[in-house]
């Protein structure tokens, strides 16, 4: 099997120089990348591990922090890893430096020896190129931010079996700016109404959002990370969709959701001959 270069593949499938408007992880998004940083960077991790933790060149690249964002795998990578731990490239004196993680969003240290700060696109992760496995998730269409948007509307939350049916009956009405995210074809008609292969994935990917199993319908909630996500991203709550949220939750009253699934169904309809 023959590789392309791995810097030619990274900025293909994993680029190193975007907006944090674009980057599917802009919590640890900051700054412009820095190339004569990650040529420095390259240079000290092929002399210190090529041959021990790596062996072909042509496969190796570098990445800024965020294309990771401290994980080893990326679902929007699917052709590339990273070979595992955190290094900075001081802006000052130009010395590598390994770091490690103290909480959700910090790294150790936060200032060269020099004294120099380290921000966070002074951080770089090492990558090995791999052949594709799996479908990639397109950062820019992922459904996940849809859910992450429509959670951005409830503090408690949004009940988990109406997660699917809420998004289409907003969907339908444009009331939803990433309403365009999801494969309408590919949604099932259940009992609750109706759930989406797509949103089940999303939620098996949990990033932005999480499941808060203490609330009595295992509320979906936003994170965080999901609030810079969509701050990054300029999804703002409107207030017509907030006004059809406030609606949707009184069709909650009915245990069997007759009300909503009707509904679904016929936003369903609506998309679906778009």
């Amino acid at each position: 099997m023959v590789f392309m270069p791995a810097e030619a593949v990274m900025s293909k499938t994993i680029p190193n120089v975007h907006s944090a408007a674009e980057c599917w992880n802009p919590h640890y998004h900051e700054g412009d990348f820095k190339p004569k940083s990650a040529v420095i960077f390259k240079r000290w991790y092929i002399q210190q591990y090529h041959g021990s933790v790596f062996t072909d060149l042509e496969r190796f690249a570098v990445a800024p922090l965020c294309v990771f964002g401290s994980g080893t795998i990326c679902e929007y990578t699917r052709e590339a890893s990273s070979l595992g731990g955190t290094y900075a490239v001081c802006p000052k004196c130009r010395e590598v430096i390994m770091c490690g993680y103290l909480d959700d969003k910090g790294l150790n240290p936060r200032a060269c020896p020099c004294g120099a700060k380290l921000a966070f696109n002074d951080y770089f992760q090492p990558v090995r190129h791999h052949a594709p496995s799996g479908t990639r998730v397109d950062p820019a269409k992922d459904p996940a931010v849809t859910v992450a948007e429509l959670c951005a509307y409830q503090d408690d939350g949004v009940p988990s079996f109406a997660v699917a049916s809420w998004i289409v009956i907003l969907a339908a009405k444009d009331l939803l700016t990433t309403g365009g995210h999801l494969d309408y074809g590919r949604f099932e008609v259940r009992s609750s109404g109706v759930e989406s292969p797509e949103l089940r994935d999303a939620f098996q990917r949990e990033r932005w959002t999480w499941l808060d199993p203490t609330t009595r319908r295992w509320h979906t909630k936003l994170g965080d990370r999901g609030k810079v996500m969509l701050k990054a991203r300029g999804v703002a709550p409107t207030a017509a969709a907030r006004k059809e949220i406030e609606r949707l939750r009184g069709l909650l009253v009915d245990e069997n959701a007759v009300r909503l699934k009707a509904e679904a169904l016929a936003a369903l309809a609506v998309m679906l001959n778009r």
